[in-house]
């Protein structure tokens, strides 16, 4: 396949998760998610990136990402005890920058990012720049307007479509 017809996917678990909860409880079927994306073109890679609480917990979840083709790369969350106070914060845990490095290190023509993050709108500047073709895949409601209303000939921003929440009786079924 040449460079001009590969795509790569990049994708931002955790935003999508904390979307998705919004809407359905905080399951996605990936699987539709990766078949709408590629529309007939062939995905080279598909990275998505995740944080855990607990690596063993996330070990099925983490399994059916690979079993459709999903290179997942996670780390686990960051946890501050006050001993003071005797509590704990849980300390959200972000991929901006292992995203963006991957992402420009890419040889792919098409970037296709499954974020609504604004923080990622200079990657997508720097992309473009250098004459990649860039899609954000995110659920509008909860998308940053930096990137619903960035205005380039090679972008485009595509709503994740309501089919790909899962239902109550698919989610009993999937673990995530």
């Amino acid at each position: 396949m040449s460079k001009e017809n590969s795509v790569g996917v990049y994708i931002d678990i955790q935003n999508l998760y904390h979307s998705a909860k919004h809407f359905s409880g905080g399951k996605i079927n990936y699987k539709m998610l990766l078949d709408l994306i590629s529309e007939g073109r062939t995905i080279e890679f598909t990275r998505g990136y995740a944080a855990h609480k607990d690596i063993k917990s996330s070990k099925n979840f983490y399994n059916a990402l690979k079993a459709i083709g999903v290179d997942v790369y996670s780390k686990p969350v960051i946890v501050k005890h006050d001993k003071t106070t005797g509590s704990s914060k849980v300390i959200s845990v972000h991929f901006d920058v292992e995203i963006s490095v991957d992402a420009m290190d890419s040889a792919e023509k098409t970037v296709i990012l499954c974020t609504g993050n604004g923080n990622f709108r200079y990657l997508i500047d720097n992309l473009l720049e250098n004459g990649f073709n860039v899609e954000i895949w995110s659920f509008a409601d909860s998308t940053s307007d930096l990137l619903v209303s960035k205005d380039h000939p090679n972008y485009k921003f595509k709503q994740i479509p309501t089919e790909c929440l899962l239902t109550v009786s698919e989610k009993e079924s999937v673990s995530s």
